[in-house]
């Protein structure tokens, strides 16, 4: 089934009925899918780094594996970029229930190292809010959402590497367990925004 969402809203009622329709109208693997490919995501040379505290940032992408840009390039999209969320261990944390650059349809490819236990969750909006636009630290934009406002909808494991759906709101949680993850960031050179899950799928899965 092809997903096709207008990626502007007017209201918060706009999107509430835009995400709840998107919701309904998908199955489970719509939020996540798992990529049947080993392929190492980096050059031979890269060590996973460890921090103090939680971090977010770029990852150069001379240390990626020239193979993912190919495979993502081979489907007429392009890799903007390769975030790094990393989590120091023996800190047991829920992240924020979010949005990437607002509600959608938008992927990303997502790699986890660590992280036993860690989980990846869907919502739909219940008690749509006007949302103020925030920045993360790598300068991508981002709504978050109470959790009075959302109903948990899936959760899943992530297995390496794994298509996920980032336009619906979703969070991780992580029982205490140092963990990193590594995201990459693909846009359609068309539209020049995120690309569709159902793009992004295509390019692995042939379906």
């Amino acid at each position: 089934m092809a997903l096709e969402l207008v990626t502007s809203t007017k209201s918060p009622w706009d999107s509430f009925l835009l995400v709840n329709q998107f919701v309904i109208n998908i199955s489970m693997s719509a939020f996540c899918v798992h990529v049947n490919d080993d392929t190492p995501l980096f050059n031979a040379h890269y060590q996973l780094p460890h921090y103090a505290e939680r971090v977010h940032q770029d990852v150069s992408i001379d240390v990626i594996n020239p193979y993912w840009i190919d495979r993502v390039e081979s489907g007429g999209l392009q890799v903007l970029r390769v975030e790094l969320f990393y989590a120091p261990p023996g800190l047991d944390y829920v992240m924020g229930i979010h949005t990437d650059s607002g509600m959608g349809d938008r992927s990303k490819i997502n790699w986890v190292f660590g992280g036993a236990g860690s989980l990846m969750h869907w919502y739909r909006v219940v008690n749509p809010k006007q949302k103020e636009q925030l920045v993360t630290p790598v300068g991508s934009q981002y709504n978050l959402y109470e959790p009075d406002e959302v109903k948990l909808m899936h959760s899943a494991t992530i297995q390496n590497p794994a298509v996920v759906q980032i336009g619906v709101p979703h969070n991780i949680t992580n029982p205490g367990q140092e963990r990193w993850c590594y995201s990459m960031v693909i846009t359609d050179p068309v539209t020049g925004s995120n690309a569709k899950f159902g793009s992004v799928k295509r390019i692995f899965t042939n379906n």
